[in-house]
């Protein structure tokens, strides 16, 4: 199981396995090959730089030559980025693009960390005053040096801009609508470093840029962690079923392969399928 097929159970069950039995396939997103072009000129090496622009070359080059617009603008992020010490710092120091396998509670994970590095943190200490060792203290600053997982995003809206969630009812923040501490808790488990907490790096795509950095508590971290031990049986049971699930109506392979829709609608106002 990986965090992105998990994501897809979680968003449209149907979807997803029809995109694991080779059913449908997934329409091209712009976004989606941007995000991976800044991570390639950011975090990969030559050769993987150019596997991407020649698997691509359709999608990012003009037939008369040059970028397109928005191929542009991405290489203007990546430039924009690497003129920021503090965030080639965190890369230079990071081992990226880590490949792991994991367990949590007898299931299968894999998974690819954007950056697994060595970062400073600071945490209170306290020692005692009295020399009687009384309970009084004294509060100072302390720091230690630690592994934490950050993630690399391009976003078009800021992390902390409010956005709504159809399925809650209500507007939550950027990065809890598209579950990015899911990801992040899974990779802090799977390198033992959830206690470390983890920070997500985004990079808005459009000028005047802007790098946001998110730092998420170790709390938070477990408390997605234990979101997901709680959903991962039932996904599984999806994952395996020779049936299709019930989909969610609403996204594109859903309009796609099922077409008409036959509602019985009741007295009291309630519909159902």
């Amino acid at each position: 199981m990986s965090n992105s097929r998990f994501k897809g159970y979680q968003k449209c069950a149907f979807q997803q396995w029809m995109l694991d039995h080779k059913s449908w396939k997934m329409p091209y997103k712009k976004a989606f090959l941007i995000g991976s072009y800044v991570d390639a000129f950011l975090l990969e090496d030559e050769t993987v730089q150019e596997e991407l622009l020649a698997q691509n070359a359709d999608k990012i080059f003009k037939k008369r030559g040059g970028m397109y617009a928005d191929f542009e603008n991405a290489s203007k992020m990546v430039d924009f980025v690497k003129s920021n010490q503090k965030v080639m710092s965190l890369i230079e120091k990071s081992e990226a693009q880590k490949i792991v396998k994991f367990d949590l509670d007898g299931y299968k994970w894999k998974g690819k960390i954007d950056m697994l590095c060595e970062t400073k943190v600071y945490h209170e200490t306290k020692t005692l005053t009295d020399p009687d060792k009384i309970a009084t203290t004294k509060q100072k600053l302390d720091s230690s040096m630690v592994k934490q997982i950050i993630d690399l995003k391009t976003t078009a809206t800021s992390m902390l801009e409010l956005q709504w969630d159809a399925v809650k009812g209500i507007k939550v923040p950027t990065w809890e609508l598209y579950s990015y501490h899911q990801q992040l808790a899974l990779y802090a488990h799977a390198t033992g470093t959830i206690d470390n907490g983890a920070k997500i790096i985004a990079i808005s795509k459009s000028e005047p840029f802007v790098i946001e950095e998110l730092y998420f508590e170790p709390e938070i971290l477990k408390q997605a962690l234990n979101n997901v031990r709680a959903e991962q049986e039932e996904v599984h049971k999806l994952f395996n079923s020779k049936e299709a699930p019930q989909g969610c109506m609403t996204c594109d392979c859903c309009k796609e392969m099922i077409p008409y829709r036959k509602h019985t609608i009741t007295k009291e106002g309630e519909w159902a399928l």
